[in-house]
């Protein structure tokens, strides 16, 4: 289980998830659960990604319990890993596109710090948002 520290400019959030091979190893699950920093809702989502061999990326779909859901295609090597995060942000009642720039840098075994920067909500400008992952000891 790990636990994930996300900031916003002077918003915070603490939030958790898991993460699990596929009953196979092909892919990995992962189940998040705390507040959309976007939309201040609490929620849950879940997680598919696995490797796409024919085009060298590691794809990932999400959906989540207030109906956000992303596609994202990795690229990288090593302990950095970027992409380009599409989703629809569920605010105000109505769904909203939303885009990112996404870089996840591996610290170690037991940390990450993902950055999302460039983002844009219905195509305005939104701040960069910073998780760091730790694993629960």
């Amino acid at each position: 289980e790990w636990q994930i520290v996300t900031a916003m400019g002077d918003k915070k959030m603490k939030d958790s998830f898991t993460a699990e091979l596929t009953p196979k190893g092909e892919g990995l699950i992962w189940r998040w659960g705390g507040t959309d920093i976007d939309s201040g809702q609490v929620a849950t989502a879940v997680g598919l990604m696995g490797w796409d061999g024919q085009n060298g990326v590691v794809i990932e779909h999400m959906i989540s319990s207030n109906g956000v859901t992303s596609q994202s295609s990795w690229h990288g090597a090593g302990n950095r890993w970027t992409c380009r995060d599409k989703s629809n942000e569920f605010i105000d009642g109505e769904y909203k596109p939303t885009v990112a720039d996404r870089v996840v840098e591996w610290e170690s075994d037991d940390k990450f710090i993902v950055v999302a920067s460039n983002r844009l909500l219905s195509g305005k400008p939104q701040p960069s948002v910073r998780s760091v992952v730790t694993r629960k000891k």
